[in-house]
């Protein structure tokens, strides 16, 4: 059965990508700190990520936004090439920092597009 991934802090946009996929089990993040325990539960076949979250969170006594950069560096960094998502789409309308994302994951041997999200 095909597993998907979804982070977004949009409900919107969670609905509009899980009916492309009928029938495929959808896992849902809509913050980082809770994309960053699902990812550990991969792999997944597509991986559907946002850059701009609306996610703060106080961290060394300072609080940061925790984006979708973020997730990636994570993934990359802590999650086991054997859970890697099979591909990943950045679906941010984040023109700098959706295609950095892309880069990023490319580099590390990820299938990677960026195609900003158009509902």
């Amino acid at each position: 059965m095909l597993t998907v991934f979804i982070l977004d802090d949009e409900e919107e946009r969670h609905l509009s990508l899980a009916r492309r996929y009928p029938g495929a089990t959808v896992t849902h993040a809509y913050k980082a700190a809770e994309a960053k325990a699902l990812l550990a539960q991969g792999p997944y076949d597509l991986m559907f990520l946002d850059h701009n979250l609306g996610d703060w969170s106080l961290i060394d006594g300072e609080f940061k936004e925790q984006t979708g950069l973020d997730i990636v560096r994570y993934l990359i960094d802590n999650i086991p090439r054997e859970k890697w998502p099979g591909s990943v789409t950045v679906h941010s309308l984040n023109g700098s920092h959706g295609p950095t994302m892309v880069s990023m994951l490319q580099k590390a041997g990820i299938t990677a597009a960026y195609v900003p999200f158009r509902g």
